[in-house]
């Protein structure tokens, strides 16, 4: 439901979605699709490992992210420096903000 929420969201304002089912396709995914931002849905709780695996791949060390969270954050001000840096942003998410922040992280800034 997330993956067609988002994707209905995004192509409103002409952002291309490409949706996978798990981490391990997503990584997979990664050399095909060259996307210029990449938005997560961390209802795992897994979404942080994801960040971090991507970011030590070749050629994606900056590759600027957005995590959905499905709750409050209850990690240290210590556990949270050593996050890869992303934007988060709680779920459900307000749909003209997730355009803005995709927007602006794809370098495309709505106006």
């Amino acid at each position: 439901t997330v993956a067609r929420l988002l994707r209905l969201s995004l192509h409103r304002v002409g952002i291309g979605v490409e949706t996978t089912d798990d981490a391990e396709q997503a990584l997979r995914r990664l050399d095909e699709v060259h996307p210029s931002v990449l938005v997560i849905d961390d209802a795992a709780g897994e979404g942080w490992e994801l960040i971090r695996s991507v970011r030590s791949l070749p050629g994606r060390a900056h590759l600027p992210a957005l995590l959905l969270t499905a709750g409050e954050d209850r990690t240290g001000w210590f556990g949270r420096m050593r996050r890869p840096k992303a934007e988060t942003m709680p779920m459900p998410f307000d749909e003209f903000q997730l355009q803005r922040t995709v927007s602006r992280l794809a370098g495309r800034p709505l106006t």
